[in-house]
């Protein structure tokens, strides 16, 4: 029963939390003009707070759902996902390096 309430409270904490980074990523798309530096400061922000819940749900899922062994591993794919995740959605892919 543990597993099933923690999961049932891990996916509605993720899906609030992604809609509030995709709100937020709308907004940066919608300051692109200089004269809209406070709506990029705001979304920032937004983006910024959901990132604190999104960052700690990995290590808390694979608490639950892994061994002691597979622990790290889980929780090592789920934060380097989510960063692949982030650098496709924002197109930062850092290519130019000179």
């Amino acid at each position: 029963m543990k597993r099933k309430c923690v999961y049932t409270y891990s996916v509605l904490l993720l899906q609030r939390t992604e809609s509030l980074y995709f709100i937020g990523a709308w907004l940066k798309c919608a300051s692109v003009s200089e004269d809209r530096f406070m709506l990029l400061m705001v979304a920032q922000t937004v983006c910024s707070v959901s990132q604190v819940f999104i960052l700690g749900m990995p290590a808390r899922v694979a608490a639950v759902w892994f061994g002691p062994k597979q622990v790290s591993t889980a929780t090592a794919i789920g934060v380097f996902g989510n960063q692949v995740i982030n650098a496709v959605i924002s197109g930062d892919f850092s290519t130019n390096l000179t």
